[in-house]
């Protein structure tokens, strides 16, 4: 028999004193009789082996184990059970004389380890189940309790936590069966379940507290310094009542200043979550100076113990990027890749913590299974700008963890743009803008130079197709079909006078930077989220303009301060409407005698930035003048965000497509077309124009340049 030892049994012989024959008054058999009665057997009371009351006359007992050869003792007891394993005891009294054995009695026995497979939550039932049990019986404990035995085949969970699920040793009566643990068989798992879905959203912070005293109660405001994160009187929570949010009165004002400092506002208790989060809602604004960055943080504080590893230190977060001046909803899935989480010191992608948690046992499906037993909620903040400047405040409101389907309030306007040509029509383009039918356009130049321009309803189908109407004196239904290359064909049965111009149809990806049109003036504003372009309110709120002027005082550039400056009026940066390529309006903007000047989109300056559509060519259009040739330097970013680290003080770099044209003088003023060759597989962000200094007119219409209908396209150019 193969010997190797039970874990965690010790192994005894239960020694018990056995009558000697010819003593005591039973050493003659009644009626001569002399066969030694059968033992009868049980369990010794370490459950490793067998005991038995002593047979009167026998002088040794024979005990074979699983058919394996017999082993003599003398007295009754014996432990055989070294491993886990089914054994049949055969057991026989000896007498003196062999034909008076005993007739053999007969015990079978089993030992198990105790094991434990697939733990499982199930959300619709809220219980806890399991597989490939073996053991005496279950126990659970929630968060470190004592522990629980379980009556029945599952845990109805009533509470919501991390359940330590364990299968236990001990005897088994029924089957005579008996269970120890042993290292190399998992018996332990671990699991985060929840006590039901959320039935209302669980409030963070919505700023109705009475009094700032109650609020700084509830927050510890720390600053980052160079000892780490310590109490400063900068960083205050104050309720306030002037910019009240969403609420009815109130939001939380935090304090920051524009030094590049960080803020912090923690949650001095750790908020209890019970049931599944889905997502995370709240409101937030900044105040011009501060143009502050928001970051919403989950941080585990305290010693958490799990499976032998500390928790402590583990944080998971979420960043905004340049909080909107006016008041914004943001609804964040917890599923969104923008989640950063940090695990004792290493960032970790939320797949990655699930990999390391199923190690230790514990599943994790998502970040409310995670936010559910790390619960120390934290806001911070860092402002944009840096060096000395003025303070300013974020502000959030109703901050809250929501269950089920996430709302989402903003609108999708998401933009898709195509330029399209047939046998009838030379160019044509048309623009679908998701939940903003105002948005959408259809534009259309035909052979013989008739334009026509319709404001279409788009009406978006199953199957990527797009149903198109136009009403008016040019008529148009058709559904349009969104290839898997992103590329329109026009379906059969398409009704209408424009319809009788699409022969031949076919069309390519495209987008319009700028066609200038959406703006009532140059106006003034910041894009912060690039939300998207019903956002914009004026020009400035896309476009930014500055200059190079060495030991100039004005406000210096966020691009690249040094000696670059923001120009603040609209004579150098402006709609015109009495010049354009196409529709009503163009841009204009102003040469300077002396000083560089440059002209950006907001878009590739402040980030993330959107990615603008890939194409193969970049095309504007240049008005030519009258009284001089007009030289200009233009930039296509191919980074995400510009700023100084990238960008010398003569707007040199190596992330961008780079082009000077000149476009000479003409006795007429004419548009002149450029196009600008990009590399089809590189990511685009902004552009920059750069007019090149001259020596020309100071003053009049000489001194500006006018350009129009700015376009990311393929192999079809849209609007010629």
């Amino acid at each position: 028999m193969k010997k190797s030892k039970l874990y965690l049994l010790p192994l005894c012989f239960l020694v018990l004193t056995a009558c000697e024959p010819g003593k005591g008054g039973n050493d003659v058999p009644p009626d001569g009789e002399t066969k030694l009665a059968t033992p009868v057997l049980s369990l010794n009371a370490e459950q490793n082996g067998l005991t038995w009351e002593a047979v009167p006359n026998a002088v040794s007992y024979s005990i074979s184990v699983n058919e394996e050869a017999a082993v003599s003792v003398t007295t009754p007891g014996y432990a055989f059970a070294e491993e886990a394993g089914n054994y049949a005891v055969k057991v026989v009294a000896v007498a003196a004389d062999a034909k008076d054995n005993s007739d053999q009695a007969s015990f079978d026995y089993t030992t198990a380890y105790t094991a434990l497979g697939a733990v499982a939550f199930n959300e619709e039932t809220a219980r806890i189940t399991w597989s490939g049990f073996a053991g005496a019986a279950i126990q659970y404990s929630l968060d470190g309790a004592e522990a629980v035995t379980v009556e029945g085949d599952y845990i109805q969970v009533e509470a919501g936590g991390m359940y330590d699920i364990q299968a236990i040793g001990g005897f088994v009566a029924e089957n005579n069966k008996f269970y120890v643990d042993n290292a190399a068989s998992p018996n332990v798992k671990h699991i985060l379940a929840r006590a039901s879905q959320m039935t209302e959203a669980l409030v963070l912070e919505d700023g109705s507290e009475d009094s700032n005293t109650d609020l700084q109660e509830k927050y510890d405001c720390l600053y980052y310094g160079s000892s780490g994160w310590a109490a400063n009187s900068n960083a205050v929570a104050k309720l306030d009542r002037n910019n009240e949010g969403i609420s009815p009165s109130r939001s939380v004002r935090m304090q920051v200043f524009c030094n590049g400092g960080w803020f912090k506002w923690m949650a001095k208790a750790p908020f209890q979550c019970q049931g599944a989060v889905d997502s995370l809602s709240f409101y937030a604004k900044a105040t011009a100076p501060a143009t502050a960055s928001l970051y919403f943080r989950w941080e585990v504080t305290e010693d958490t113990m799990i499976a032998g590893q500390n928790f402590k230190n583990v944080y998971v977060t979420y960043k905004l990027d340049q909080v909107p001046s006016g008041w914004h909803k943001y609804t964040v899935s917890m599923t969104d890749a923008n989640w950063a989480i940090n695990y004792n010191g290493s960032n970790m992608t939320f797949a990655q913590v699930q990999g390391l948690l199923s190690g230790f046992g514990y599943q994790c499906n998502s970040l409310g299974d995670f936010f559910q037993y790390f619960g120390n909620f934290a806001i911070l903040a860092k402002c944009a700008s840096t060096g000395n400047g003025p303070k300013g405040y974020v502000y959030v409101d109703e901050v809250q963890l929501n269950a089920g389907e996430f709302e989402v309030e903003n609108k999708n306007y998401e933009v898709k743009e195509w330029a399209f040509s047939s046998s009838a029509i030379s160019n044509g383009y048309f623009k679908y803008v998701k939940d903003n039918a105002s948005a959408n356009t259809l534009l259309v130049k035909l052979a013989n130079g008739t334009k026509i321009k319709m404001a279409p309803t788009v009406e978006e189908q199953a199957n990527n197709k797009l149903h198109v109407v136009c009403d008016g004196s040019y008529t148009l239904d058709a559904t349009f079909t969104v290839g898997s290359d992103g590329k329109l064909t026009l379906d059969d049965g398409a009704t209408g006078n424009v319809a009788t111009y699409l022969g031949s149809f076919q069309s390519d990806l495209c987008h319009v930077v700028d066609d200038f049109e959406s703006y009532a003036n140059s106006g003034v504003g910041f894009d912060h989220n690039h939300q998207d372009e019903t956002a914009w309110t004026g020009l400035r709120a896309k476009w930014y303009s500055d200059f190079y002027n060495t030991g100039g005082t004005q406000i210096q550039s966020p691009i690249y301060k040094g000696d670059w400056h923001m120009m603040g009026s609209n004579d150098y940066l402006d709609v015109n409407t009495s010049n354009h390529n196409n529709g009503t309006k163009c841009l204009r903007i102003k040469y300077n005698k002396t000083n560089q000047m440059r002209f950006t989109t907001w878009d590739c300056a402040n980030g993330p930035a959107p990615r603008l559509q890939k194409g193969t060519t970049l095309t504007l259009y240049v008005r030519s003048s009258t009284s001089r040739s007009i030289k200009l330097k233009f930039k296509v970013w191919r980074n995400e965000n510009v700023n100084s680290s990238i960008i010398g003080s003569d707007g040199s770099d190596n992330q961008c497509t780079l082009k000077e044209v000149t476009i000479a003088q003409t006795e007429t003023a004419a548009w002149e077309k450029v196009e600008i060759a990009l590399n089809a597989d590189a990511n685009y962000y902004g552009l920059t124009i750069l007019p090149i200094t001259y020596n020309g007119e100071a003053s009049g219409d000489g001194q500006y340049v006018y350009i129009d209908d700015i376009m990311f396209h393929n192999t079809i150019a849209p609007l010629a």
